[in-house]
Formats: C-alpha cells, sequence, structure tokens
C-alpha cells in the first residue's frame, strides 16, 4: 500500500512568473541551470535545497517562465533571479510578473 501524505502535512509552494529579457532565445534547461547556479551561489547547497526551487514550465519564444518554489524561500529565488547577469555571456534580466499559489492564477497575467 502507497502512503500519501495528507494535505495538511505537505509543504506549501509558490508560483513566480517570470519574463527574460534578452536578445538571445534560451531554452529551458539554460535558465534552468542559470537559476541553480544563482541559488547554489547566492544561498548554499543546503538553502537551494531547502528551497525546492523547480522549473514548471517555460516558453522560449517569449522567455515567460513559471518556477516551483517553497512558500517560505519566494523572496531568496526572486533575489537569485537578480542575481543572474549573463547566460552563455549575453546580458539577461529577470523580471517578476507575479507570485501565486496556483498556476491558474497566474494564467491572467500572460495577457
Amino acid at each position: 500500500m502507497k502512503y500519501k501524505m495528507p494535505k495538511s502535512q505537505r509543504d506549501k509552494k509558490r508560483y513566480i512568473m517570470i519574463r527574460l529579457i534578452s536578445h538571445e532565445k534560451f531554452i529551458e534547461e539554460e535558465a534552468r541551470r542559470a537559476l541553480w547556479q544563482s541559488m547554489l551561489a547566492f544561498k548554499g547547497e543546503h538553502g537551494a535545497a531547502k528551497s525546492r526551487v523547480w522549473m514548471s514550465s517555460w516558453d522560449a519564444d517569449t522567455g515567460i517562465g513559471i518556477i516551483r518554489c517553497a512558500i517560505t524561500s519566494v523572496d531568496d529565488v526572486i533575489v537569485a533571479l537578480k542575481l543572474i547577469s549573463d547566460i552563455r555571456k549575453e546580458a539577461v534580466n529577470f523580471i517578476v510578473l507575479g507570485v501565486s499559489g496556483t498556476i491558474e492564477s497566474l494564467k491572467p497575467l500572460l495577457n
């Protein structure tokens, strides 16, 4: 029998919608790697693991993505995003479009 943790005991999470401003287009793997490297440099291995950060979705054409993280580390993830200055030696800037508890409530921000 598979044990499933009750909802009341699960870690709460937040979703951060971001836009990547750059002259180049980057695939999801490049954006994810830049985020993880920045989190590791900013918070270390223990802090990055506690943040439970993950790229849920990424659109390379528009540069819009959704990042999932623990509710207690939203500010740390935003700071780590702002610390990323380049990807593949191309200058980049991440803009936070919104933070929410569900992906569905972030959908109206795309329009």
